[in-house]
């Protein structure tokens, strides 16, 4: 919103923070054969992913909802001895192998199922398979298997018996990959999963107070900025329902902050969004209580911030810094969105 005093254009600009909990990284990789596409000689000499993008705490998601997704990475080379007959398809699938009705299969984590997803979309049934991959390949072809949220862990019960912490995921010992060529062989067995701990769930009462946080610089003018001016506003970001002091200084010990938005700039600062009426000329940083900057690229250990206990409650303290980016200010709207993400170490 633009208004004018004096001579002077005002801008007043927000930032508004959204908070979404989740656990970050790890991943799952399987030892795999195939009959005519292979990286290896041997059995066991080739390798594929499922490499998962998130884990949100047990305790933010409802029944039936998504904890998490992990994405089918890797690749096939072709070293077949000749080319395959006409245009049919090598093709990936997996096998979840539980075997009971529906497509939410069971895992050794009580209160954690899993969905497999094919190429197309479709949820995989536990009891039966389908395509995750198909190419027409050459001899000698290099082809990369790339597939998002080819894997979905879901929350199958209100409670689980897992203890407060950080506990370790693991996919059902049962499921496999197949491979096949269309209409010229049938399905052999590419392998099994085998299970890399990098990624925990975790399971805690705490949970951020305020869906949204907005930081208002009010009225901004541009005389402010200049000479290397700024303007601070600090904000706090406060988590609770934890249970107990020491369930909250658990968490934070073993939490960080990771930050999300389209704006983020490459020297981890944000700029402002590019629409019409919005101003120009103008960045925001934010930092820690005590005024050092903080990488939006790079993630924020909980335990090493500003932060206070008081209770079963954490609070986090920041500062929002409006600057000047270029040698002239073109008045207008700010807007900017960041997504905070809560993630284990």
């Amino acid at each position: 919103m633009i208004s004018y005093l004096g001579g002077y254009s005002f801008f007043r600009s927000y930032l508004v923070i959204f908070f979404v909990c989740v656990i970050y990284s790890g991943f799952v990789s399987a030892d795999y054969r195939n009959n005519y596409c292979n990286s290896g000689a041997e059995l066991g000499s080739n390798s594929i992913s499922f490499k998962l993008g998130y884990l949100r705490p047990f305790s933010e998601v409802e029944v039936g909802g998504v904890l998490g997704t992990a994405a089918l990475v890797g690749a096939v080379t072709c070293n077949a001895v000749e080319e395959p007959y006409g245009k049919l398809g090598f093709s990936l699938q997996v096998v979840p192998g539980t075997g009971e009705p529906g497509d939410i299969c069971s895992t050794p984590i009580d209160g954690v199922g899993v969905r497999y997803r094919s190429a197309y979309g479709r949820a995989i049934p536990c009891d039966h398979w389908d395509e995750v991959f198909l190419v027409q390949p050459k001899k000698g072809g290099y082809y990369a298997v790339s597939l998002d949220q080819a894997v979905e862990f879901i929350k199958t019960k209100p409670r689980t018996s897992l203890g407060p912490g950080l506990h370790e995921l693991r996919l059902p010992p049962s499921s496999y990959i197949y491979s096949y060529w269309k209409g010229i062989t049938t399905s052999n067995t590419w392998g099994h999963y085998a299970f890399y701990s990098a990624a925990k769930l975790l399971v805690a009462d705490c949970r951020m107070v305020d869906a949204n946080k907005t930081v208002d610089f009010e009225g901004v003018n541009p005389y402010h900025l200049a000479d290397g001016g700024m303007v601070e506003k600090k904000f706090d970001l406060t988590l609770g329902s934890c249970g107990s002091q020491s369930a909250a200084e658990e968490f934070n010990s073993v939490a960080s902050f990771h930050f999300q938005s389209k704006n983020i700039r490459t020297d981890g600062r944000l700029e402002n969004d590019r629409c019409e009426g919005c101003a120009k000329g103008i960045l925001i940083t934010v930092a820690n209580a005590k005024g050092k900057m903080i990488d939006l690229n790079k993630s924020y250990l909980m335990r090493g911030g500003d932060y206070s206990l008081s209770g079963e409650r954490i609070t986090h303290h920041f500062l929002a810094r409006l600057e000047r980016d270029f040698k002239n200010i073109e008045a207008g709207r700010i807007q900017v969105v960041l997504t905070l993400i809560i993630s284990s170490l």
